[in-house]
């Protein structure tokens, strides 16, 4: 399952959580990919916001570093390590694996990884607009359906993707390592 800018809207929104609770729970890696142009400002930009009333996920800045919370964005999920250089542009991929998070940073002429952890996400239910459940979700101070290409800030998003994969169960391995190994030992014998 891919999700790009163009679907980032109520339906995307519920995808969104649905592989970032999958990636939590470790039944799967969860990847949002961007090629993103820090403009400098220091301050907190959102690039993904998936949340309500302080409940949530975030991803964005923090003065220029990627930054990941349970919640709205702040300062304090700055991730050491995966600072953007000013006005250059970058590919930032972020892992989530249980709550282990891998940021990888590739500005063409060096390529950089960071790693934090994620808590659990306490997803809004409360009865804002008409018991409506939703979250937002928009990128760079823009919400659904897409992103701001012009930029907040002076910051720039050209693409945005995320992407869901299931890890196979380990029984499930097991057993085609086991096959694989009886097939190896049959024609041993012949």
């Amino acid at each position: 399952m891919v999700l790009t800018g163009s679907t980032f809207d109520e339906r995307g929104t519920n995808v969104f959580r649905e592989m970032l609770n999958g990636a939590l729970s470790g039944e799967g890696t969860m990847s949002i990919t961007m090629d993103i142009s820090w403009g400098g400002n220091n301050s907190l930009e959102n690039i993904i916001h998936v949340a309500r009333s302080g409940f949530g996920f975030s991803l964005g800045l923090s003065n220029g570093a990627v930054a990941i919370n349970s919640g709205n964005l702040s300062s304090g999920g700055a991730i050491s390590g995966a600072r953007l250089t000013a006005n250059t542009w970058t590919k930032v991929t972020v892992d989530i694996l249980g709550h282990e998070v891998t940021v990888t940073l590739n500005d063409g002429a060096a390529t950089s990884t960071a790693t934090a952890s994620i808590s659990d996400i306490n997803w809004y239910t409360g009865a804002a607009d008409g018991g409506d459940t939703q979250n937002e979700m928009y990128s760079i101070g823009h919400r659904a359906p897409g992103w701001n290409n012009d930029g907040l800030n002076g910051t720039k998003l050209s693409s945005l993707s995320v992407s869901y994969a299931a890890v196979p169960e380990p029984s499930a391995a097991a057993l085609s390592l086991l096959a694989f190994m009886g097939f190896a030992a049959r024609r041993r014998r012949k």
